[in-house]
C-alpha cells in the first residue's frame, strides 16, 4: 500500500464517500438569485 492509499484508508471522509450508493445532484434555481442546491438521490427508495 502506498502512502496516499494509507492516508485515504484512515480518512473518515473518504470512507464515508466510498459508501454512498446514490448520487449527488446540483441544480441552480433562477428565482432565488441563482442559488445552487445539492441533494442526495439514493439508488432505491427507502
Amino acid at each position: 500500500m502506498d502512502d496516499q492509499a494509507a492516508v485515504a484508508a484512515n480518512d473518515p471522509e473518504t470512507a464515508r464517500a466510498d459508501s454512498i450508493a446514490g448520487e449527488l445532484v446540483t441544480e441552480t434555481f433562477e428565482y432565488d438569485g441563482g442559488r445552487q442546491v445539492t441533494v442526495y438521490v439514493p439508488t432505491e427508495p427507502p
